[in-house]
């Protein structure tokens, strides 16, 4: 026991650091995205301190002091990120001075009274996950009639 406690002594993070599931990392969704549209994805993921997943901005402002350089940019990149499932928008953006506000999908949603009515119904968590398909193969059996309305060959 006291080895292997050595192994690990001076190993440990003390500051603030970014959690991605694998699963996010190795589903086709993500190595689809451009270099533009990862860089905002890590951008935004960022701003997470454990409970404000909904509060995220990509507002110019912020996203200028963490290096972007262009708007048009940034905003093929959140469309872009959007699209493949891993962002989703918390709240529209209005006049004069309200920011939209997004979540990550592969953390749960936390609730902030921030939201637009009906965010949480259309929060789809793993959006960016394929679809399955499941198709059924077998016939479905009718047993109010002779032999389960299947025919016997």
């Amino acid at each position: 026991m006291a080895k292997a406690a050595h192994r690990y002594k001076g190993r440990k993070i003390t500051g603030r650091f970014l959690a991605i599931p694998h699963d996010v990392l190795t589903c086709p969704a993500f190595t689809e995205l451009s270099a533009q549209a990862v860089k905002l994805l890590l951008d935004i993921a960022s701003q997470d301190r454990g409970n404000n997943n909904g509060d995220f901005s990509v507002a110019w402002k912020v996203m200028k002091a963490r290096g972007w350089r262009s708007e048009a940019t940034l905003a093929r990149a959140k469309r872009e990120v959007i699209d493949k499932g891993f962002l989703y928008e918390t709240r529209k953006g209005r006049l004069p001075n309200t920011c939209s506000l997004y979540a990550v999908t592969w953390y749960p949603l936390d609730m902030c009274d921030k939201f637009d009515v009906g965010a949480l119904a259309g929060f789809n968590a793993k959006g960016y996950m394929p679809k399955l398909v499941v198709m059924n193969t077998k016939p479905v059996r009718d047993w109010t009639l002779p032999n389960g309305g299947i025919d016997p060959k």
